[in-house]
This record gives structure tokens, C-alpha cells and sequence, in this order.
């Protein structure tokens, strides 16, 4: 039996095996990136509360400047708020960071389609799909032998209708041989 789906070993697979990409479209980060913006500024609202807490009991407080323990506790407020944001810009800065590192996103190829997830790759062979097509939000290939292959992720560029429509296209061109280089005689 012809498996449909080629899972891929990353340190045997190069992920250009087997096809040239002709479109590629990353899976669409903007809600992971606003939950990262949003966790390093309430972390750093919370310093700059801190701070101007401590600052309000220095500057209206009837405080003996040369008694230690009376300023302890401003001191104290001051540095956990400086602390905190510091570790605010820090927490956007790596959480940034991991997200634009990750590599998941979608190729349409000259011989199937692929997707990466980090370390995990497949690929469905053009000559395999009966149907592709948009469910909602979901991109759907149909195979030949009635088994389905989805991705419910948003694509950055592209609506999923547009995706299923580039990829009905690029079917279509692969499978008359109409996207392989031309080699110079």
C-alpha cells in the first residue's frame, strides 16, 4: 500500500526533496505575538506601578532621610519595581523572539504539498490528491482513496479560500508538467 503522507526525518530529509517550492505561505503568528506584547507590558505596568508608589512615599511622606528603616520600604517598592521592568521588556523581548523562530508554515510544491511543524514535515503528493478545497477555515485534500489531509491554521498572506484556490492551481499545473525547470539544450 502507497502511503499518501510521507512523514520526513529531519536529519535524513533535506525539506527540498522531491519538489522546488513555487508558493510558500508561514503559518500566521499574530495572536501568539499580541500574547507576548501583552505579557511583557502588564508585567511592566506593574513595575512602573511599583515605582511610582515608591516614588509617591518618598516624596509625601514625612520621612527621616538619615533613618535606614524608614526608607527601606521605598527602597524595597523601587527596586522591585525597576526589577520588574526590566524582567517585563525581557519576557516580550524572548517571547518575541521564540515565536519568530519557529518554523511552521506551508509550501505548495512542484511535487506535493508539505508542511512544516518544527521538527515535524510531511508531504502530500500531487499525483495523490483527488480534491483540495477550503471547509471554513480549514484547507482539506482529499486523496484518492477517500482519507483526508487538513491544516485548520491561518496562513499568513493568504485567506484559505485563496490557499485551496493556489493549490488546486499548482495541482494542476504539477500533474501536466508544467512547473518543472527547462533545462538548456
Amino acid at each position: 500500500m502507497h502511503l499518501d503522507t510521507h512523514a520526513l526525518d529531519e536529519d535524513a530529509d533535506d525539506h527540498l526533496d522531491g519538489g522546488r517550492i513555487v508558493a510558500w505561505y508561514r503559518v500566521d503568528p499574530s495572536a501568539r505575538l499580541v500574547g507576548a506584547l501583552a505579557l511583557g507590558a502588564t508585567i511592566m505596568t506593574l513595575g512602573s506601578v511599583a515605582m511610582a508608589l515608591s516614588f509617591a512615599r518618598l516624596g509625601h511622606a514625612s520621612l527621616d532621610f538619615a533613618d535606614p528603616r524608614a526608607l527601606g520600604p521605598a527602597f524595597a517598592a523601587g527596586g522591585l519595581g525597576l526589577a520588574t521592568i526590566v524582567g517585563g521588556a525581557l519576557a516580550c523581548i524572548l517571547g518575541l523572539r521564540r515565536v519568530l523562530a519557529e518554523e511552521r508554515y506551508l509550501a505548495l510544491r512542484t511535487d506535493g504539498i508539505y508542511f512544516r511543524d518544527g521538527a515535524r514535515r510531511e508531504v502530500v503528493r500531487w499525483e495523490d490528491v483527488r480534491e483540495v478545497r477550503a471547509e471554513g477555515e480549514v484547507l482539506v485534500l482529499e486523496r484518492h482513496d477517500g482519507t483526508r489531509w487538513s491544516r485548520a491554521e491561518r496562513f499568513a498572506g493568504a485567506s484559505t479560500e485563496d490557499l485551496a484556490r493556489r493549490a488546486r492551481d499548482t495541482r494542476g499545473k504539477a500533474l501536466f508538467g508544467l512547473l518543472e525547470l527547462r533545462r538548456a539544450r
